[in-house]
């Protein structure tokens, strides 16, 4: 399993180490303390909706997909001049 950090760091942790609950675990590059909890194998029930005052969800901003399949490229950067920049390399 693998813990994404705010800092970038993605941590490798052995799922068998994972509680139920969830495992703490400390950021070794910014000491941030992370959570690492079990991935459900069952898909959840239905989700009651959201109340009316929550703000939508932002949509995600996708690229076009490249003519062939040969490899795939994920882009994730806040400016939104800077991914259109990237993705039409």
């Amino acid at each position: 399993m693998i813990v994404p950090c705010e800092c970038g760091a993605k941590l490798r942790i052995d799922e068998t180490k994972v509680s139920d609950s969830g495992t703490k675990i400390r950021c070794p590059r910014c000491s941030t303390v992370l959570v690492a909890r079990k991935q459900s194998s069952t898909p959840k029930e239905h989700a009651p909706p959201p109340p009316s005052s929550a703000a939508p969800a932002p949509q995600p901003v996708r690229a076009p997909a490249p003519p062939t399949r040969e490899s795939l490229v994920l882009v994730a950067h806040e400016s939104e001049e800077a991914r259109t920049m990237i993705c039409n390399l």
